[in-house]
């Protein structure tokens, strides 16, 4: 399996761990990945883009949840 498939997977993956726990209600997917998966774009990219109003509670609780030896968690304001 090539690496960009199993980029893709993973995506999905988070994509659908974060739909499963309820994360989702209150953010919106956009940027590259969200163009590719959701409307078949030819573009590349390996980060999953997400707008919320509820920043301040996004931290607390996605955090525990990444394993940051090998995933970030970056919040932009």
């Amino acid at each position: 399996m090539n690496d960009l498939v199993r980029q893709e997977i993973f995506e999905i993956e988070v994509l659908t761990w974060l739909k499963n726990r309820g994360f989702l209600r209150n953010m919106i997917f956009g940027g590259g990945t969200m163009l590719r998966l959701c409307y078949n774009l030819k573009r590349y990219s390996v980060d999953l883009d997400f707008w919320t109003y509820r920043i301040d509670k996004i931290d607390q609780l996605l955090t525990p949840h990444i394993p940051t030896s090998r995933y970030c968690l970056n919040l932009l304001p």
